[in-house]
């Protein structure tokens, strides 16, 4: 038997009614974790941040008072993004459970959502800072050693020419004292 015209057209709408809703919760799935993903990234570039820093301070230390500001404050920055993104992630599990029907009090997620990049930008901030003072220090550490080694080379040089040949001089012979003069006989001679 073949479908009728009223049939077919409510059949049609049962796959368009079946594919909008497959299409939106593929969106929303989506949605959540893109969202979800963000936080993940921020807390394993925080941490590897954090790894670089220490890698950064048992390699080089710290050799001025502002790298040292640098250094913790971007210690700060990254661990409050790594902590205030597993605190969202809690209450997303929070927030989930109230949308399935829990008794749990509603939760406002929007005022945590920007706090962790907040902390990551200023941790990306103070470390690129903590990293421009740490190069230009070494930058003049260099520049102090090479005019240094160069003012080093400059006097074991002099001292070098001084000890090889610069006393060659002082071997030359030397007229004795008592030179006779050419129209004095020597006193054995005056026998």
């Amino acid at each position: 038997m073949a479908e009728s015209e009223e049939e077919r057209e409510k059949r049609n709408l049962r796959e368009l009614e079946g594919k909008n809703v497959a299409f939106y919760s593929t969106l929303l799935s989506a949605w959540i974790q893109t969202r979800m993903e963000r936080d993940k990234t921020l807390i394993t570039l925080s941490s590897a941040a954090i790894a670089l820093l220490v890698t950064i301070l048992t390699t080089i230390g710290i050799n001025q008072i502002y790298t040292l500001f640098f250094c913790v404050v971007a210690f700060l920055c990254f661990g409050l993004c790594v902590g205030t993104s597993l605190h969202i992630y809690q209450l997303n599990s929070i927030h989930l459970e109230n949308e399935l029907g829990s008794e749990n009090k509603d939760i406002k997620l929007e005022k945590y959502d920007k706090v962790p990049s907040i902390f990551f930008l200023f941790g990306v901030f103070f470390l690129c800072s903590f990293g421009v003072s740490s190069a230009n220090l070494s930058f003049l550490k260099t520049e102090s050693l090479k005019v240094n080694n160069q003012n080093n080379i400059q006097i074991n040089t002099v001292e070098k020419e001084d000890k090889s040949l610069g006393g060659i001089g002082r071997l030359k012979p030397k007229e004795p004292a008592n030179k006779p003069q050419e129209n004095e006989t020597p006193a054995n001679d005056k026998k």
